[in-house]
């Protein structure tokens, strides 16, 4: 049976904050900036768990870079929707850096994952997911598809956490 973590909980949070802003609508600035700020916070809590997987079941260190700039573009997006309410302007060309940094992060970190995992099958999994997802939002930046892929990767992420949770207590 799976022992349950805080982080797949986090996992199938992020998964019904994305499933909620689908149906909110475009005008309402206040719940999307909710959702966004709370999806924001939940992300962090899911990368930092997901760098406690890497140093103790993969016992490797070099993704905490990943990590890191994974948090930091977070950040940067983040930014980049509050800032304009409160009437900053904002050179348009931080947006597309911003999608560009990610975008590279995310094949590179996929990439790395795909070469350095032995032990997680799911991990493999979310690997293809972020590969995909950057296919995806590279390919059809409007289509409905930006919503259901997160979907899913979070899910394969909760995974992943249960894997690692399993492999851990074999381990100790």
């Amino acid at each position: 049976m799976k022992k349950y973590n805080m982080s797949t909980g986090f996992c199938h949070l992020y998964i019904f904050l994305l499933a909620l802003s689908y149906f909110i609508s475009p005008g309402n600035t206040p719940a999307h900036g909710a959702i966004i700020l709370t999806g924001t916070l939940l992300i962090f809590s899911i990368l930092l768990d997901l760098k406690k997987v890497f140093n103790k079941i993969l016992k490797t260190f070099k993704f905490d870079l990943f990590i890191y700039l994974f948090i930091f573009f977070k950040i940067i997006s983040t930014l980049i929707y509050f800032l304009p309410l409160i009437g900053e302007s904002i050179n348009p060309s931080i947006f597309y850096l911003n999608y560009t940094g990610t975008l590279v992060i995310q094949f590179s970190f996929a990439i790395y994952i795909l070469f350095y995992n032995k032990q997680l099958k799911y991990l493999n999994y979310y690997a293809y997911g972020l590969i995909f997802s950057g296919l995806a939002s590279c390919l059809f930046p409007n289509s409905s598809l930006n919503i259901f892929i997160p979907i899913g990767i979070a899910f394969i992420l909760g995974e992943v956490f249960f894997e690692a949770n399993a492999i851990e207590e074999l381990i100790s």
